[in-house]
């Protein structure tokens, strides 16, 4: 079948789109300093190592029983095709346990992480706005600098701090 090229996926125009879909076919921007961005990133994550071992042993728990579940289900499954049903009550009790801790250690997981990337856009913010006023205080002794730009800064600032009203707003 011949598709016209008109209504083609790829050919499609979507407004407000460049580049087709997910900006497909567009120009990958490439950071100026990567090297220096990433360090500068770490430097947030490595004040919170406690939640990220946390996480990572929330996690390799996970795995270890979304590995063991299956092998569990298959022997319950080979008890019940050779009658064996006495063995059947310790291998079900056992799968049930296993299937609590995962999910269990799933809820934490999804906790930790929030918590983790909460915290780390809050220390952001925080150096940020601790910046913005260093330059305020330095920009009160250039004359009019701040007759010219307050509304700008007054803009900046009730953005930032509906976007953190709304976000808390949402987590609690």
């Amino acid at each position: 079948m011949a598709e016209d090229k008109n209504t083609s996926q790829v050919n499609m125009k979507i407004p407000g789109m460049k580049g087709g879909p997910r900006n497909r076919g567009a120009a990958v921007e490439k950071p100026v300093n990567g090297k220096e961005t990433f360090m500068r990133l770490m430097q947030y994550f490595a004040k919170e190592i406690p939640v990220i071992i946390a996480l990572f042993i929330a996690v390799v728990v996970m795995v270890v029983c979304s590995v063991y579940a299956p092998k569990l289900q298959s022997q319950a499954i080979d008890y019940i095709s050779l009658r064996k049903f006495n063995n059947l009550n310790h291998i079900l009790i056992f799968m049930l346990v296993v299937y609590i801790i995962y999910s269990i250690c799933t809820f934490i997981q999804t906790r930790l992480s929030a918590i983790l990337s909460q915290r780390i856009v809050k220390h952001m913010r925080q150096d940020l706005f601790d910046k913005i006023v260093v330059s305020i205080g330095i920009a009160d002794h250039i004359p009019g600098f701040m007759n010219h730009n307050i509304d700008l800064g007054k803009s900046l600032l009730i953005k930032i701090l509906r976007k953190d009203v709304s976000e808390t707003a949402d987590f609690t």
